[in-house]
């Protein structure tokens, strides 16, 4: 595999964490990201008051129009495109992407009629898609067996051209291999991710104030943040600890953990996927619990022991209740499965996901 200087990360918007392990892959000493999602970023950034935010959705919007005119530009480059089916910046990202080497970089669970993220009747963006899928992109990094199953199947890609890639961490932040037990103190619970209803924010609420003796801890951001704000104020064993973007800090309260709780609710268009943050806690020694999900049942779902841990979104209170008297009862329990949560998030660090993106830069350059 010949040395690659640069490497272009394309993307509406997302956790650069999640290419951590393509770059570790490539061993490229330049990496650039483009936003693609100028107005939604511009808007962000100024609800924010953060001006450099702003200029660099202005910046990206200016590259990507450059190279909208020229896509000689990138002629040869190696370009990995994070982008939600059917979206309908395809039409340009044809054009952009028509030189370079392209790797289609996807969660998507669900890739049959209805199922999109973006809806359109559109015969002709249906069409700049199947281009796209087919033609654009030489290889395809599915984050889940499950999104290799669906595009094999629904949009007829050969399965030779899909490589199942997964999320990654970072070991030598989250590890937590000095874990020793809990007999004495509280048990803590963890909750990393958006403040929003999809995601169970009101059970957490709920459970928080009907076990009195466990402690509740939020990390994350959201448009129900001022509900978890009024909660944490009214009941002492809720600790809102707001929107972290130190890895290190995040870390810091992961280890200080013993419980990550995931109790996400379906809705027509989405559901829990592959995510970072239950990888990440568990490394750190947090044992999970969570709803039945196609996320957490990739991670936990053929293990013997966590698969017990995942529960109906209906069952969910009374199971998380349950498997907390368990463990309130048994801490010497409780210290197993987190030793064993950390022998399992080992086959998700940077180190182990980088073989696999190996597999699929070794074809291309």
């Amino acid at each position: 595999m010949r040395k690659v200087e640069t490497l272009y990360i394309i993307h509406e918007y997302g956790d650069r964490g999640h290419y951590l392990a393509a770059i570790e892959a490539l061993n490229v000493p330049n990496v650039k990201y483009l936003e693609f999602s100028t107005l939604k970023l511009i808007f962000r950034g100024l609800k924010k008051k953060n001006g450099k935010f702003v200029l660099k959705a202005i910046l990206d919007f200016i590259k990507l129009t450059f190279f909208f005119i020229f896509p000689q530009n990138l002629s040869d480059k190696l370009i990995i495109v994070g982008m939600a089916p059917l979206d309908w910046r395809v039409v340009f990202l044809n054009r952009i992407l028509k030189r370079s080497k392209n790797i289609y970089h996807t969660s998507w669970h669900s890739w049959s009629d209805n199922n999109f993220p973006y809806k359109t009747n559109s015969n002709y963006i249906k069409k700049q898609w199947n281009l796209f899928l087919h033609k654009t992109v030489f290889k395809i990094a599915a984050v889940t067996d499950k999104v290799s199953e669906q595009l094999h199947e629904h949009m007829g890609i050969d399965e030779e051209k899909i490589t199942v890639v997964y999320h990654s961490y970072n070991w030598d932040i989250f590890n937590n291999e000095s874990l020793e037990i809990n007999c004495d103190n509280k048990i803590n619970v963890l909750y990393l991710g958006r403040l929003v209803e999809e995601k169970g924010i009101s059970d957490i609420i709920q459970l928080a104030n009907d076990i009195k003796d466990v402690s509740f801890n939020i990390i994350g951001d959201g448009y129900l943040r001022e509900l978890v704000v009024t909660a944490a104020r009214k009941n002492e064993n809720l600790i809102y600890h707001g929107h972290l973007s130190n890895r290190h800090e995040v870390s810091k309260l992961c280890k200080r953990s013993d419980i990550i709780i995931l109790p996400s609710k379906k809705t027509d268009s989405w559901e829990e996927l592959f995510g970072m943050a239950m990888i990440e806690a568990m490394a750190s020694g947090c044992v999970p619990i969570t709803t039945d999900h196609i996320g957490p049942r990739i991670i936990i779902g053929d293990d013997e022991v966590f698969k017990k841990n995942i529960f109906a979104e209906n069952n969910f209170l009374n199971g998380f209740n349950n498997k907390i008297k368990a463990y309130e009862a048994q801490r010497d329990l409780l210290f197993l499965d987190k030793k064993r949560a950390i022998q399992l998030s080992k086959k998700f660090t940077v180190e182990a996901i980088a073989e696999r993106w190996k597999a699929i830069f070794e074809k291309m350059v």
